[in-house]
């Protein structure tokens, strides 16, 4: 994802993966992957920062059933996983699943899947959805098939849209990025009417996240927790809490302070404290981070990248400022503080900022990193022509309570610059791209597919 954003140059991304099992969302804020300070471990948080990763229950092999007392269809949170439906018999899978609806709806090619090595049986998925689904409620087939995916995709685009909007930003603000083996079968369906910046459909989305880790460098990452104040810098009048704290410290030097203008001497006190105890932090985790890599055999020229987390003194949520140097000083210090400042803003909002209360250093963090070669994208020439062989004729696909010829193409013999217009089905052997009526798409020179909305 930050590979992504870096470059195309997007300051604010959304990765969203559709497994099997669940759809995991994870943000990128101001061109950088947002960090839980904390990780979950079967509902023990231990001190471990992580990637930010959001997850529910709503994948392509979510069982479908019917509430016996409200005779509603209900989704999940169960899955199949890898057993795909009952449409693979092999699979021993009793309950219809969203890979069934898809077969039955015509998006999922039954003869082709993983390649054709898997074949999949529609008349049995037909049967079974009819049986356990439409008949129950009353629904005919279309319509049991075509609510159970759009309520899954519903659950997705809720999920998604809580998570853009709790960080304070709307979908406009955000490119997109679908990817697992489920996400182009339903990216059409999730992002409907939230009108990201741009949808980026990769061809390689099953296999996306396995790529983003061959981009990881070998690193440790170090951390010591702090309570450093840092005054409001200056030109900036101390005010509410702020002020508290520095009449504080002077009180307890017995220094008498008898206007705020006199404060100054405070501020370059606790500025010098900041530098002396920042300084000392550093250092501390850098003979650690050195040690651990002696102790696990790694050499190699080992880079340090340190950063702080810190928030407006009084605030609840900090957040992870990186600088490019551990030679501490007033200056860098203050730098810190003025990108605090700039980041905060891209977060949250200018309004939202408090720097007259001054900050809070709540982590002093290094990571050491030994750098690994890495894969890059292949950028090929754009052409509009769309070559023959990758037209594979027309299979009839449901949207939206109608039947469609939908046009199908193999995916790897698209050409960079081709344009496909909707209904089609983008196949090949691990993924399956749905592009319904009113939508069309365009591959670019980096085979990444931009999913567009006709007007």
């Amino acid at each position: 994802m930050k590979n992504i954003a870096d470059i195309y140059g997007f300051d604010y991304v959304i990765g969203t993966d559709v497994g099997g099992t669940s759809f995991d969302v994870t943000p990128i804020i101001a061109g950088q992957p947002v960090m839980a300070p904390y990780t979950t471990i079967e509902r023990f948080e231990a001190a471990v920062p992580s990637l930010r990763v959001e997850s529910i229950g709503a994948g392509t092999g979510s069982y479908v059933r019917v509430d016996p007392v409200t005779k509603g269809i209900k989704i999940g949170p169960d899955s199949a996983g890898y057993r795909i439906g009952v449409c693979w018999r092999e699979g021993k899978v009793e309950t219809v699943t969203i890979n069934d609806a898809m077969v039955v709806l015509g998006y999922l090619n039954p003869d082709y899947f993983l390649g054709g090595d898997i074949r999949l049986d529609k008349r049995r998925a037909e049967k079974e959805f009819e049986k356990q689904v439409a008949e129950p409620i009353g629904l005919s087939l279309d319509d049991a098939t075509w609510g159970s995916y759009t309520m899954v995709a519903d659950h997705m685009r809720l999920h998604l849209e809580s998570i853009a909007r709790g960080l304070g930003f709307s979908p406009e603000n955000f490119y997109l990025v679908s990817y697992g083996g489920g996400g182009p079968s339903l990216v059409a369906a999730y992002t409907a009417g939230l009108k990201f910046a741009g949808v980026l459909v990769p061809e390689i989305a099953p296999a996306f996240s396995a790529w983003g880790t061959t981009l990881s460098d070998i690193g440790i990452r170090a951390e010591k927790s702090m309570e450093l104040y840092v005054p409001p810098l200056p030109g900036i009048m101390p005010l509410g809490i702020s002020e508290m704290i520095m009449r504080g410290v002077a009180e307890m030097l017995k220094i008498k302070v008898r206007d705020i203008s006199e404060l100054e001497g405070i501020r370059n006190l606790l500025y010098a404290n900041a530098v002396n105890s920042l300084s000392m932090a550093w250092r501390e985790l850098s003979s650690y981070i050195g040690e651990e890599f002696r102790r696990a055999g790694l050499s190699g020229e080992v880079k340090i990248r340190p950063a702080v987390r810190m928030l407006y003194a009084g605030m609840l949520d900090d957040v992870e400022v990186e600088v490019g140097t551990m030679e501490v000083d007033e200056e860098l210090i203050k730098k810190l503080c003025e990108s605090f400042d700039s980041l905060f803003e891209k977060i949250y909002a200018s309004a939202a900022r408090s720097r007259e209360f001054g900050y809070t250093i709540t982590r002093a963090i290094l990571t050491g990193y030994i750098s690994l070669p890495k894969p890059a994208f292949l950028e090929e020439e754009e052409t509009a022509a769309i070559p023959k062989e990758a037209y594979k004729g027309e299979r009839e696909i449901y949207w939206d309570g109608k039947w469609y010829d939908a046009e199908i193409y193999e995916m790897g013999l698209l050409r960079a610059g081709n344009r496909i217009e909707g209904p089609a089905v983008i196949e090949s052997p691990a993924s399956t791209y749905v592009l319904p009526p009113g939508h069309s798409t365009k591959l670019d020179r980096r085979r990444i597919f931009w999913l567009e909305v006709k007007k």
